[in-house]
């Protein structure tokens, strides 16, 4: 089918971004928001009625029926692209154009689905392909003239030579913008492309080839633009990946901001290198009110570092950075990654010792798994050593820990100087207990929460923890989450107050516990007036096995008493509600706050003399015994 057989013929393209799993959204994707900026610019080389749409929505690029249709991706959400360009092909039979990290690394493993790809920066090669397509149909000798793309020609895969870079990034037009539906008053800008160092794991810098910078007059002209554009906006994400490589045009960029007023209406935040961050890399971040910026730390094994980022930075430029930028009340955080190559025992806890004592000092943006990324030196050591192949399920290249996809019984490990048992417990016992947002689920069933830590009382293909529910296994403040969906009504009543007290323990203050039982209101009602069968059997006729001795319903008086006695404010009845997660009246739901400090109301409920049969199979573990996947 051969949508695009002249310029002067009707052309729509679509544009898409294959997000995967991840749940937040800064508004268009910037990447898409340049290439439908660019094709506009330029649409009357292309088709003399050329309709673009950048969107997010599948569906609604599906409604806008495309002839042309272009998916973005990196490599973990390359299977959702591939599913995306499916359904297109099937519903509109559309002409699907690859791009972005992944298939720019590995162009000759282009799937069916698509008809070509984009090989690194799209917005030329993009324009060109239409084009010619447009002019000549979409055939072997008109593509074989279109430099930095991949196609099908016959049975196999043709790739033709690269397209030198844009030179320079001011000649691009301004992307397409929309707002951030989740944050209104942030915005997301690039100042940059690439970036100037090696690191063996990052996939950005071999994609971009070498760094190049959008002028200082360029940015400040984009964020007044994007002021009238979108006038709730007061603070902008920078996203490149380092935006403080010249010291130049940063002192630039802070002039032109504090000449035009911008510097004190707007705030800033964005991605720094701890080897650059020096006093006057600060007073010009603080200047501009750049109030917060990340870096990647990595490891503090000096060994592991050099190795990572090839002797460009050390353990003392990432305390230099972190005490710097206190002084000068600038909030830093750092991501970390581990499972390294020749990673030991004693390497982790040189890393884990760093982040402790930079404790309160400096956040944890990131605690990932070492990962070999396409087109990385890590990716060439592990395909040459068969850890990872160019067919694989490419899911399983999951960075975060926190994500919710990650698999603890099937991720890649690469690092053969440490057993894989060793590794995943030292990360369950120290490292996840060392991020800001460890979320825990507590008591029964076989499908955790998604990025939830399962604690159990007996093993399970999804028991992080075999535990005691009356003794959690994590530090006290280090939980941000706690989630029980029927456990407490298996529990005495000195071991339920013993469990509430335990969940506001390890709470970090503002911490959030969300508990769901049987509602003994709505069960009473039932065998008054409604089911009496049913009523009965939640409370007696359903129990299967030892652990369903003890079953006692809850009323929201008496769960909510229980929590406020042991020191939990902020108590909310979320039965049936928008925040419920049964949306049932059988099930009380209640979420309560454990607070900055704690006001205990002493329980007059004695511990009984022995401890309960149905509890004894914490006996299996001791307070803190990781149990493998």
């Amino acid at each position: 089918m051969n949508h695009a057989g002249h310029p002067g013929r009707q052309l729509r393209i679509a544009l898409i971004q294959a997000a995967g799993g991840d749940p937040r959204s800064y508004g268009l994707p910037l990447g898409i928001g340049y290439l439908a900026a660019y094709l506009r610019a330029h649409a009357h080389t292309i088709s003399a009625s050329l309709e673009v749409l950048p969107t997010e929505s599948l569906a609604e690029a599906l409604a806008f029926k495309p002839h042309v249709v272009g998916i973005g991706a990196v490599t973990s959400c390359f299977p959702d692209a591939v599913e995306m360009a499916t359904q297109l092909k099937q519903a509109l039979g559309a002409r699907i154009i690859a791009g972005g990290h992944h298939v720019s690394a590995l162009p000759r493993r282009l799937p069916e689905c698509f008809d070509a790809a984009v090989i690194g920066e799209g917005e030329e090669t993009l324009r060109e392909l239409l084009a010619a397509t447009a002019e000549s149909g979409w055939t072997p000798q008109v593509l074989r003239r279109v430099a930095g793309i991949a196609y099908r020609d016959g049975g196999s895969i043709a790739v033709n030579e690269r397209r030198p870079l844009i030179h320079p990034l001011d000649s691009l037009p301004r992307p397409v913008r929309t707002p951030n539906s989740t944050r209104p008053d942030e915005a997301t800008i690039f100042t940059s492309r690439g970036c100037p160092y090696n690191c063996i794991f990052c996939s950005s810098s071999r994609h971009w080839l070498r760094f190049r910078a959008f002028s200082a007059e360029y940015v400040v002209a984009e964020i007044e633009e994007t002021l009238d554009a979108l006038p709730r906006v007061n603070h902008f994400y920078i996203l490149d990946d380092l935006f403080i490589v010249s010291r130049e045009r940063l002192r630039r960029m802070v002039e032109l901001l504090e000449a035009r007023g911008l510097a004190s209406r707007l705030k800033f935040r964005g991605f720094v290198r701890s080897n650059l961050v020096d006093d006057e890399c600060c007073q010009l971040l603080r200047r501009m009110n750049c109030l917060e910026v990340r870096f990647g730390a990595e490891s503090a094994s000096p060994r592991i570092l050099e190795q990572l980022k090839a002797g460009t930075t050390t353990v003392e430029d990432h305390q230099r950075s972190i005490d710097l930028c206190r002084s000068y009340g600038i909030g830093v955080s750092a991501s970390y990654m581990v499972g390294n190559p020749g990673e030991t025992e004693h390497d982790l806890r040189l890393t884990y010792d760093f982040i402790l004592r930079n404790k309160g000092k400096a956040g944890i943006e990131g605690f990932y798994l070492a990962t070999p990324l396409p087109g990385t030196p890590l990716w060439d050591h592990c395909l040459s050593r068969g850890l990872v192949s160019e067919d694989m399920d490419w899911t399983r290249l999951n960075l975060s820990f926190d994500n919710p996809d990650f698999d603890w019984g099937d991720f890649i490990y690469i690092n053969d100087a440490m057993p894989r048992q060793t590794f995943v417990q030292s990360v369950r016992n120290h490292g996840l207990l060392l991020g800001g947002d460890l979320k825990v689920e507590v008591g029964p069933g076989d499908a955790p929460e998604p990025g939830h830590l399962h604690a159990d009382v007996r093993p399970g293909p999804h028991v992080e923890y075999v535990t005691n529910a009356v003794s959690l296994p994590f530090p006290d403040g280090s939980v941000s989450h706690i989630y029980t969906r029927h456990c407490l009504e298996h529990l005495t009543r000195w071991e339920g107050e013993k469990f509430v007290a335990e969940c506001c323990r390890v709470l970090r203050p503002g911490g959030t516990l969300h508990i769901i039982v049987p509602n003994m209101a709505f069960h009473m009602e039932q065998f008054h007036h409604g089911d009496r069968d049913h009523a009965c059997a939640a409370f007696w006729g359903w129990q299967r096995h030892e652990h369903d001795l003890h079953k006692w319903g809850y009323w929201w008086e008496t769960l909510s008493q229980l929590l406020l006695r042991a020191g939990f404010t902020g108590v909310d009845n979320l039965t049936a509600g928008p925040k419920s997660r049964e949306r049932s009246e059988m099930h009380l739901e209640v979420s309560a706050v454990r607070p900055a400090s704690r006001l205990v109301i002493c329980s007059t409920a004695e511990p009984p003399r022995h401890a309960p049969k149905a509890l004894s199979v914490a006996a299996v573990s001791a307070l803190i015994t990781p149990h493998s996947s």
